[in-house]
């Protein structure tokens, strides 16, 4: 069960924009790719660490559609149960587990996609592998976009590069 107490205001905005795609979608499967998609797609910090990578996130986003696109969709009007997938429980977990690794008290949208950068899902490791999305590649942009500050409220994410803001 994902626990959204335990997460950022980002990283909760997230979710919800990932949960709208997926309903724009017709899917009943929320999965990594949804997630990641947004999180391309979407101005803020996630998007900040794969600009500081040098990755092609427009290149990226038409990959993850393509992905997406393969997913199951529901017919008919109305909208069935949504499941959370394994794959996606094991990512909260992994943020969860990169959170406590940087000493962080919120799971944030870089301890999120850290744990996405990990997937072993071979379709999605073939697009992160093919833009050069790996956990030391984002640990090192990282350190440009947060710097040495942690996570130790909801809205920590808002003050990473206050002053090139």
């Amino acid at each position: 069960m994902i626990r959204f107490d335990k997460m950022t205001e980002s990283a909760q905005e997230l979710f919800r924009e990932a949960q709208d795609l997926l309903a724009r979608t017709r899917h009943n499967q929320f999965d990594v790719e949804h997630v990641l998609t947004v999180l391309v797609t979407k101005e803020g910090v996630g998007r900040e660490i794969l600009r500081q990578m040098g990755i092609n996130v427009d290149g990226l986003s038409k990959d993850l559609e393509l992905l997406l696109r393969g997913k199951p969709t529901l017919s008919g009007g109305g909208g069935g149960p949504i499941y959370i997938t394994p794959r996606l429980d094991a990512v909260v977990t992994g943020a969860q587990m990169e959170a406590d690794r940087l000493h962080d008290e919120y799971i944030g949208v870089d301890h999120l996609l850290l744990a996405i950068s990990r997937s072993t899902d071979p379709a999605l490791k073939r697009v992160l592998d093919a833009h050069g999305i790996s956990p030391e590649a984002i640990y090192g942009a990282l350190r440009s976009v947060r710097g040495e500050q942690r996570i130790t409220d909801r809205d920590s994410e808002e003050r990473y590069q206050a002053l090139q803001k």
